[in-house]
């Protein structure tokens, strides 16, 4: 039984030896590089807010 408790103690330590090396690789970079997208457009949004740009700029430009 003891001997069962050791290789599990063991074991567990070299899971954790593991994530934490793991861990502290990802630490070292100080930025994230994460890229943005914009969402999705339905076509017929799309052409809906077109419409609507074109005229706000119109009535801007007055």
């Amino acid at each position: 039984m003891v001997e069962r408790i050791r290789r599990f103690q063991l074991l567990n330590n070299q899971i954790l030896v593991i994530l934490t090396n793991q861990l502290n690789e990802n630490n070292d970079e100080e930025t994230e590089r994460v890229r943005e997208f914009a969402p999705p457009v339905h076509p017929n949004y799309a052409n809906h807010a077109r419409r609507q740009f074109e005229f706000v700029s119109m009535c801007i430009s007055m």
